[in-house]
């Protein structure tokens, strides 16, 4: 394990091939963790050995998942924030192709590709920092129903499903509804779920240019009808 200037104190998390346990220096990275009891040390480059403060784990999240660190040694003494190769391989079912510009992890059964990092300092640094939770086993969300949304709020929000539908839904998860007396048709409604003009169907047939003509079509004209006429017999 070899730590530079430009490593020393950053947060991020670089993989290393030469590591058998994930090292870190900050305890808040990691989301469970307890005193380490034994007598074991890290045994650096130099010979050097290292004291172990605590061991725990913590879990990496990414757009195809999560990926779980177990068997963390929390080392107060290094700079960088190390993952043991071998030990993400059989945490996660998973294995690493590296390149000479970056990495890509990929799942030992289906060869998909999970997550891909790039080269930083000269290290394969992973392309996010592990998202660390007050309590590992529980997400907390607040949800505000002091201010009930309308109808037409909720059918907004909801993709604009049917109106009876929207009503339901509300009922059944006990959410309360401002009611209001705006019974208005949804423009975005109109606009996307119309597929077709709304004219009537005529058996009229024009046997030449402009030889019938539905002066309606853009509603009532204050035009008189001669007037309509010479326009359109030009």
């Amino acid at each position: 394990m070899t730590a530079t200037s430009t490593t020393m104190g950053d947060t991020s998390w670089f993989l290393d091939i030469g590591v058998v346990h994930h090292l870190t220096s900050d305890l808040n990275n990691l989301t469970i963790h307890n005193p380490f009891t034994g007598g074991d040390k890290v045994i650096v480059g130099d010979g050097k050995g290292l004291s172990i403060a605590n061991i725990g784990k913590f879990s990496l999240a990414s757009s195809s998942g999560s990926f779980v660190f177990n068997d963390v040694l929390h080392v107060l003494s290094i700079t960088t924030n190390l993952v043991s190769v071998q030990r993400f391989y059989s945490n996660n079912g998973t294995f690493i192709e590296f390149h000479p510009s970056h990495f890509v992890v990929k799942d030992q059964k289906t060869r998909l590709a999970l997550l891909q990092g790039k080269i930083e300092k000269s290290l394969y640094k992973l392309p996010t920092a592990p998202r660390v939770f007050d309590h590992p086993l529980a997400f907390y969300f607040t949800c505000s129903t002091s201010d009930a949304g309308s109808l037409r709020l909720r059918h907004n929000r909801l993709g604009h499903p049917f109106v009876d539908v929207v009503s339901k839904i509300l009922f059944l998860c006990k959410i309360p509804l401002k009611h209001d007396n705006n019974n208005s048709v949804c423009e975005s409604c109109q606009l996307a779920k119309s597929h077709h003009l709304p004219f009537e169907r005529f058996t009229s047939r024009a046997i030449k240019p402009f030889g019938l003509i539905h002066v309606d079509l853009w509603g009532a004209t204050p035009i008189v009808l001669s007037m309509v006429l010479d326009i359109f017999s030009c």
